[in-house]
């Protein structure tokens, strides 16, 4: 039944108005699965489409479905009062529906639910507590958590912080072509922590995050210390450059290509 509804969502979503009536129909006879795609399909931020958005309305339908158990609308609301979309903004609802979501295992909700920990919005601060919810996100695949996990114990914020534990994290997310990660690696391979020091590792991991980071300080920051390096030994430009974007390439394509750490 959710496979169909997912194909009636579809067809809803490309402006299908007899689609529309089906999924609302479902939604309207208690359908947990239809509420949600109609708050999906109502919700404009994060579902363009020809059918007719309506924050507030995505919203009601999220609550109604997030009041049944279903884990995808709790995180959506979580989402909405974090983000003031379709309500005014509002971290305790916010945090206490990515908590509902994260105890029931979604992914994203942990990661946001460790944030929200972590920097002690919508209730109270905890490091410790932070951590358990990035490490249960991490463990699920989620390249962010695994980077923050990994920061926390870089920057010694846990009872438990381990250089090698932050490295093997880093080189998780590296993997997934998570910049910042790969900053890190960098940092870690030119500080000797939680590995040895190794010049030509960090040079290869600031080259793969100068393409991964987005447009700011840290890209910034990368490419004037490449270019810096590359200034003094030119002919090692094309090498390490050749290198990262091979990296990037294969792991954009493969998704389990060996890492370069």
């Amino acid at each position: 039944m959710a496979e169909d509804l997912e194909a009636v969502f579809a067809s809803a979503n490309r402006g299908d108005e007899s689609a529309v009536i089906v999924l609302l129909r479902a939604a309207r006879s208690g359908d947990a699965t239809a509420m949600f795609l109609m708050g999906r399909l109502r919700d404009v931020q994060r579902e363009p489409h020809a059918a007719r958005t309506d924050l507030v309305e995505a919203r009601a339908w999220y609550e109604r479905a997030a009041s049944t158990g279903c884990t995808q609308a709790q995180f959506a609301l979580g989402n909405m009062y974090e983000f003031g979309e379709g309500t005014p903004n509002d971290d305790v609802l916010a945090r206490h529906w990515y908590e509902r979501a994260a105890i029931a295992g979604d992914a994203e909700a942990q990661m946001s639910y460790a944030r929200m920990l972590q920097t002690g919005r919508g209730g109270g601060k905890s490091d410790a507590d932070a951590a358990t919810w990035y490490r249960k996100a991490t463990h699920q695949g989620h390249d962010l958590a695994a980077t923050n996990l990994a920061l926390m114990h870089y920057r010694k914020e846990i009872a438990d912080a381990s250089d090698g534990v932050a490295f093997t994290l880093f080189g998780l997310a590296g993997d997934k072509l998570d910049g910042i990660a790969h900053l890190m690696l960098a940092n870690m391979w030119i500080e000797g922590r939680g590995t040895e020091m190794d010049a030509a590792h960090a040079l290869l991991h600031l080259c793969i995050a100068s393409l991964l980071l987005p447009e700011g300080s840290d890209r910034a920051r990368v490419i004037d210390q490449t270019n810096l390096i590359f200034d003094e030994y030119p002919a090692l430009r094309a090498k390490f450059e050749s290198a990262a974007a091979d990296y990037v390439r294969e792991r954009s394509a493969a998704g389990s290509a060996a890492s370069p750490r």
